[in-house]
């Protein structure tokens, strides 16, 4: 039986370069939330995501628009 990160060693991070997602643009285990609020000003559990994939577009670039012309 493979461990979680051998799962993503061996599948999921070369899926990611296969499907040209550059280093940058992944974050790997990202918290995000503070955890659900409770009585008494305390915090539950924080929840996150094993991989956050973003990507930055920027339609105002001139580039872009030589591109797609």
């Amino acid at each position: 039986m493979t461990s979680e990160a051998d799962t993503k060693a061996n599948y999921i991070d070369p899926a990611l370069k296969a499907a040209d997602w550059q280093s940058t643009n992944i974050v790997r285990e990202y918290y995000f939330t503070d955890g659900r609020k409770l009585a008494g000003g305390m915090r539950g559990r924080r929840c996150f995501v094993d991989y956050l994939l973003h990507a930055m577009f920027n339609f105002l670039n001139p580039q872009f628009f030589k591109l797609y012309r």
